[in-house]
């Protein structure tokens, strides 16, 4: 490197990268403890753990280094049916994501690891890689894939490896897809399932650098209108097309997906569900929709802390379902949308819903409101006095959301991103929460 600036450099894009690939790492080994044969999350969690080892290989971060290798040694052994998949190894690999977090913590703060002990959690992981298990199923090839997916017949492929077998060097996919047998989103889902495809076709921008750029985008909107009367016609209409479309792109480099915001919600969820002794499953849906890069940003803390506060105060205990007639399994849905100029986030349990009158109870007692105040509101007002400041009906402080305060702070960070909360409680029946923020011109609907 030419620089010690290259080089902080370089280790600020490897730690912020590392934290991406851990994301994806966790969501993939909490859906492996649901299906644990699947050999496209095997594949996609030992890529993200050889990516952070190699590079840490480079810069030298022999701790981060050594736990990744004997994760990837564990994950090696599942993916080769050499080690079985069970409670502590899921455990032991969601521990490696905990520990890389706190060495980046280190790295991120002066470029050198902390001295983290990682003894303990090396030893779980080598216990596990003496686990038995059964031989792994062969990895099925792309076109019995194909075929198993109903998007070609026996004789397609065939076709099209006698194609090869004539010449083309083509894979038999781009062989299939000029020929109109299958389209692109067929592929791409093929790939997937075969665990081949998962590394986004993107680079990361600063979001300064992004707003200057449409700074620049809209004075180059002015002086287009200010030459059109000049220019002959065709001409004029090229320069409109070309500006307006070049506003758009710049737009559209300002927006991500909303599921960046929720990548963390899976291990979340299984993790308060296991400190809490309840049974959560976690539903996400819309992610297609869009948001604006500094929402993004805003909307991920009040998405955690509604998580949070769902899981440990609005679902019930299995027991408690059971006799609420109830299965003892919760559903906690995460889904965003757009609607007209705004993004559209809910959160959404099948729990208790919100106790109005204990609501009303604590806000008296805690001199939030008046009886006479209190006697005016309808019942939805008296629900939404949870966003108030400091309210609490938590009966005790719990390890999974500390003091159960409101929902103040979702509110108040919501409202300083522009946007607004709505709460619907449905007593014995569940609560949502539905974050309403503006939605950028570029967004996708």
């Amino acid at each position: 490197m030419d620089s010690d600036l290259g080089i902080d450099e370089l280790v600020g894009e490897f730690v912020v990268e590392c934290r991406e690939d851990l994301d994806g790492f966790d969501q993939d080994v909490v859906a492996l403890e649901k299906d644990p044969g699947s050999r496209a999350l095997l594949d996609a969690a030992f890529r993200a753990l050889h990516t952070i080892k190699g590079t840490s290989s480079y810069f030298g971060f022999a701790r981060l280094e050594a736990v990744t290798h004997l994760g990837e040694s564990v994950l090696a052994g599942l993916r080769d049916g050499q080690v079985g998949f069970a409670p502590e190894v899921a455990a032991a690999l969601l521990g490696v994501t905990d520990v890389v977090r706190s060495l980046l913590v280190g790295i991120e703060r002066d470029g050198t690891e902390p001295d983290l002990d990682t003894a303990a959690l090396e030893a779980r992981l080598r216990q596990c890689l003496t686990r038995t298990g059964p031989a792994a199923a062969p990895r099925q090839r792309f076109g019995e894939t194909l075929v198993a997916a109903g998007a070609v017949t026996p004789g397609d492929i065939a076709w099209a490896v006698a194609q090869q077998a004539g010449g083309d060097s083509r894979p038999i996919g781009a062989i299939l897809l000029e020929a109109g047998l299958v389209d692109e989103t067929q592929i791409e889902s093929v790939l997937t399932l075969q665990g081949r495809s998962g590394h986004e076709a993107s680079v990361r921008v600063d979001v300064e650098a992004l707003d200057r750029l449409v700074q620049l985008v809209g004075a180059l909107a002015r002086a287009r209108d200010e030459a059109v009367p000049l220019l002959p016609g065709g001409t004029a209409d090229r320069l409109d097309e070309v500006t307006r479309s070049l506003r758009e792109a710049v737009l559209r480099t300002r927006v991500e997906p909303v599921e960046r915001a929720w990548s963390s919600l899976p291990r979340l969820v299984r993790d308060l569900s296991e400190a809490s002794g309840k049974q959560v499953r976690l539903l996400t849906e819309g992610r297609g929709t869009s948001i604006d890069r500094t929402l993004l940003a805003a909307v991920k803390d009040p998405m955690t802390h509604l998580v949070r506060n769902a899981v440990d105060h609005g679902i019930e205990t299995p027991r408690e379902r059971r006799a609420a007639g109830k299965p003892a399994e919760a559903t906690l849905t995460v889904r965003a949308r757009t609607e007209e100029h705004e993004v559209v986030v809910e959160v959404a349990d099948d729990g208790r819903g919100i106790d109005v009158a204990r609501v009303a109870r604590t806000a008296l007692d805690q001199g939030l409101v008046t009886p006479e105040e209190l006697s005016a509101l309808r019942e939805e007002e008296v629900v939404a006095l949870v966003l108030r400041s400091g309210l609490s009906t938590a009966r005790e402080v719990t390890s999974v959301s500390g003091r159960g305060y409101g929902l103040d702070v979702v509110h108040t960070d919501v409202e300083r991103a522009g946007g607004s909360v709505e709460l619907v409680s449905t007593p014995g029946l569940g609560c949502l929460v539905r974050l309403r923020l503006p939605h950028a011109d570029g967004g996708s609907r």
